[in-house]
């Protein structure tokens, strides 16, 4: 009895090692900003790329925080795009329209155009102080 109580434990202490892991090689570590070139397009031009913590860190939020917004989407072209890098080597790209200050903004994934996500005001004020002037 006391080898199988062994056994769990250390199977338990294995699998919580590897979720450690896993969510590990999930860390942001870059974070591209172009001028968008159409709804699900992806433009390499780069006005700014970020890798700065703390820049890392506000694009986390506006991604995970994001509010999904229901109905059907209509929406005018994208201000900009923007990819996020991930130390595993994934990335995800979004589109991104930039509210004026005090005012919410709006993402969307480029391999989602039918799904739009608000950003709240603090963050869309925060965005606005870090991509570059038109």
């Amino acid at each position: 009895m006391k080898k199988i109580v062994l056994l769990l434990l250390s199977l338990v202490l294995l699998l919580s090692l590897i979720g450690c892991q896993q969510e590990k090689g999930n860390e942001l570590i870059k974070v591209t900003l172009a001028k968008a070139s159409g709804f699900g397009q992806v433009n390499d031009d780069f006005l700014a790329t970020y890798e700065e913590a703390d820049t890392l860190s506000l694009f986390k939020e506006v991604i995970t925080t994001a509010a999904k917004q229901p109905g059907i989407v209509d929406v005018s072209s994208p201000d900009y795009t923007f990819q996020v890098f991930y130390e595993n080597g994934d990335k995800e790209a979004y589109h991104l329209w930039v509210g004026e200050e005090g005012r919410k903004s709006m993402i969307m994934q480029t391999t989602d155009t039918h799904t739009v996500y608000l950003v709240s005001e603090e963050l869309t004020n925060q965005l606005i102080e870090i991509i570059p002037s038109k």
